[in-house]
C-alpha cells in the first residue's frame, strides 16, 4: 500500500468530546475492536467483509443511517482509521469538509501539503501527533476539503484504501 509521507509532523489539536481528534470522535476511539465501538456508541455497525474475505484483513465498518458519511477501517480486527466525507462532522478547530485551504493552514499552523495523487488541482493536507503515532489528513480539491480522516499514522496514509 501506498504511503503519503516519510517524515513526521508534529502538531496538536484542542480537545473537544464532540469533535475528531487524532484518535476519534466521542466515545468512539481508534484502536477499539468492532464490538467495542459498537457497545461504545449504542448501536451496531455493519462490517463489509465478504464471504472469501479474511475477516482479520482490511475491510470497512459502518452504520449509514446514524453515521452517515463515516467509514471505518478496520485492520486486524481493530479500527485503525475513521473516514470522513460528510460536512455535518468537525475536528476540534473546526475544520470540515468545504473548509478552504487557507482557512486550514490558519488553523493547523506547520500543516504539510502534499500533492494529491489523482487530482492535479487537489492536496493532502496532513498533521501528525507529537508522539507519531497518529496522524490527520485533509484531502481537497485545491480549493476546499472534500474528505478527512483520522486515526493510526499508516493507515491514515493509504490513497486506496483497503487493498
Amino acid at each position: 500500500m501506498e504511503i503519503l509521507w516519510t517524515s513526521a509532523v508534529a502538531a496538536s489539536t484542542a480537545r473537544s468530546p464532540f469533535a475528531f481528534s487524532f484518535t476519534g470522535f466521542g466515545a468512539l476511539k481508534v484502536g477499539m475492536t468492532v464490538r467495542q465501538a459498537e457497545k461504545a456508541l449504542k448501536f451496531q455497525l455493519t462490517e463489509d467483509v465478504g464471504p472469501d474475505d479474511d475477516p482479520a484483513g482490511c475491510h470497512y465498518a459502518g452504520n449509514a443511517g446514524q453515521l452517515p458519511g463515516i467509514a471505518l477501517m478496520v485492520e486486524s480486527g481493530r479500527i485503525v482509521r475513521i473516514d470522513v466525507t460528510d460536512s455535518r462532522y468537525q475536528t476540534a478547530r473546526g475544520a470540515r469538509v468545504g473548509t478552504p485551504e487557507g482557512e486550514l493552514r490558519r488553523s493547523y499552523p506547520g500543516i504539510r501539503t502534499l500533492p494529491h495523487k489523482y487530482d492535479e488541482n487537489g492536496h493532502y493536507l496532513v498533521l501528525v501527533s507529537p508522539d507519531q503515532q497518529f496522524a490527520l489528513l485533509f484531502e481537497t480539491d485545491g480549493k476546499v476539503v472534500t474528505e478527512f480522516r483520522v486515526g493510526l499514522r499508516e493507515p491514515v496514509g493509504y490513497v486506496e484504501r483497503c487493498l
